[in-house]
């Protein structure tokens, strides 16, 4: 039987974020000669994701190479040109554009479907996307780096095996051959669905799959109808089930699935 554990290790991996920043400046030139200069403003221009993956893998935007900087930021290099002059009268604008691309830490959680950063604000952003707008305009892209022969990402999974391991089932409780593991399992155990895998979760936390819950729950159930039937030998179907009947008081829901098995063991 195989037996899982919860899977609560997250994992960090790297994404570019691209950002187009506009500048802008208004000067002039008074009329001794000296120059005056506002206080740059700054905007960021949005772009799309897939515009994010054409910068990265050509290290080109609309506005320039992007090739000045080191391996985790690039940029282009247009700068502000201020053309002072006597002849222009009033305050002139100058602008300019430049694309960045820097690496972004992110990261994702087991069974979370959203990412997170220290540096960015991406709660927004889905794992499995690849790809995200930010608030303020700017995108990340990521890459999922998961083995395109796997059909999940075993990092997302909420549960991760832990091994196959032989045992017996006694009373709802499944124990290894060596002794020295054993899962308890409520009949209402807690069902979850992680990558692919339908588990039942022990009272301890540990999970095993859904076709192996049920023979612990049926062997539990066989148990307890062979534990009367023991005890007198001579009961009548009827009497026995009047018997369970009566513990239904307290028991329901446990004694209707032992009825049910009871009829299944007449008619076998």
């Amino acid at each position: 039987m195989d037996i899982f554990k919860p899977n609560t290790i997250e994992f960090s991996f790297y994404g570019w974020k691209c950002v187009a920043r506009k500048q802008a400046v208004d000067y002039r030139t008074d009329f001794l000669g000296y120059s005056h200069q506002k206080a740059p403003e700054q905007k960021i221009i949005k772009i799309t994701p897939e515009e994010c993956k054409n910068w990265v893998n050509f290290k080109k935007c609309e506005y320039g190479e992007i090739t000045k900087g080191s391996d985790k930021e690039l940029h282009t290099g247009n700068s502000l040109n201020l053309e002072y002059s006597w002849w222009k009268i009033g305050w002139q604008k100058a602008t300019v554009v430049n694309c960045f691309i820097t690496q972004s830490l992110l990261i994702g959680q087991p069974g979370k479907i959203t990412i997170d950063s220290p540096t960015e604000e991406v709660k927004h952003c889905e794992f499995i996307e690849e790809e995200c707008n930010l608030k303020d305009g700017a995108a990340i892209i990521w890459e999922k780096n998961n083995d395109i022969s796997e059909i999940f990402d075993k990092r997302m999974c909420k549960y991760q095996k832990i091994g196959h391991f032989s045992g017996n089932y006694s009373n709802g409780i499944w124990y290894s051959i060596d002794m020295q593991r054993s899962l308890i399992f409520e009949e209402n155990a807690e069902k979850i669905e992680t990558c692919g895998e339908k588990l039942r979760i022990s009272n301890t936390g540990f999970a095993i799959r859904e076709y192996d819950f049920k023979k612990i729950i049926d062997q539990k159930n066989k148990n307890r109808v062979k534990r009367y039937l023991d005890r007198d030998p001579s009961v009548k179907l009827s009497e026995l089930l009047s018997r369970l009947q009566a513990e239904a008081v307290f028991q329901d829901k446990q004694n209707r699935i032992a009825l049910e098995n009871i009829i299944n063991i007449q008619g076998a």
